[in-house]
């Protein structure tokens, strides 16, 4: 997710078009950068918020794996 955000264009090709989660760790580590800029944080929550594991506008619960 580092190289994507950093805009690796091969990842973001690769990744073109696919269903993919990413969890709060990822998330954690996205922001824990000593770098992060409030414009990087911004990026970073806004593709978290689309991303995130526990979003179910994505999955319904028997689908998440984050849910029982």
């Amino acid at each position: 997710m580092v190289y994507l955000l950093n805009g690796n264009k091969t990842l973001a090709e690769i990744l073109n078009e696919k269903q993919f989660y990413i969890s709060i760790i990822i998330e954690l580590e996205l922001l824990a950068d000593k770098e992060t800029t409030d414009e990087k944080e911004k990026v970073v929550k806004e593709f978290v918020s689309v991303y995130y594991m526990g979003n179910s506008t994505h999955l319904s619960n028997e689908e998440n794996p984050c849910y029982p």
